[in-house]
């Protein structure tokens, strides 16, 4: 297992208002991977249900949805690691993308985070109009309310998935044209079927 994003808790904290709405961050995947979870550092005041989901960038802004976990309730009283998993592993290509948390309630959500890159938060205060749950989450996000410079504690974790190699054709030796044929016989057989090679004259 492998992990993209910020693990560790930032030094400062704050909040973003928001009712029906949504908070992440932009991180690199830096190899193809299948991710199994998102996990948040939060506060779980004023959440109703929540889950993660994760969108494509596009010029620095999230688009298009690749995958979402089913809602979670933020049990406890306390600051801490909340897990989203993913029912089905979500498979994606070496790129950066938008970890984000999206959940309905009242108020304040409150985070940990570091200073960041240009533009790599974002936040949405609602939705869906303050009318509906904001689940299953949007596809695409749209444009988001705003964004901050700063790194929210939420990463991903994923399995690393290899590329197949392109596999090559040998070439043909020409000493082998003057061979016999090689062919394959298939004899009847229910339950042991076998092949037999048989020398052509």
């Amino acid at each position: 297992m492998a992990t993209f994003g910020k693990t560790a808790i930032g030094s400062s904290v704050t909040y973003t208002w928001m009712r029906d709405g949504v908070i992440g961050c932009k991180f690199s995947l830096p190899e193809n991977g299948k991710v199994t979870k998102i996990s948040a550092y939060l506060h779980p005041d004023n959440w109703d249900k929540a889950s993660g989901v994760i969108y494509s960038d596009a010029s620095g802004a999230p688009n298009v949805r690749q995958g979402y976990t089913t809602e979670y309730e933020l049990l406890g009283t306390d600051w801490a690691w909340y897990d989203f998993i993913f029912d089905i592993p979500i498979s994606l290509l070496a790129a950066a993308y938008w970890l984000n948390i999206v959940g309905n309630g009242t108020s304040n959500r409150y985070y940990y985070y570091d200073t960041g890159g240009t533009n790599q938060f974002c936040y949405e205060h609602d939705i869906n109009g303050y009318t509906v749950s904001p689940f299953p989450p949007p596809n695409p996000l749209g444009t988001p309310t705003g964004y901050f410079d700063r790194e929210m504690c939420i990463y991903a974790t994923y399995t690393p998935t290899e590329e197949k190699p392109l596999i090559s054709k040998p070439l043909i030796s020409p000493l082998l044209v003057s061979t016999p044929i090689i062919r394959q016989i298939k004899p009847f057989s229910k339950r042991f079927p076998k092949f037999e090679p048989r020398v052509v004259t």
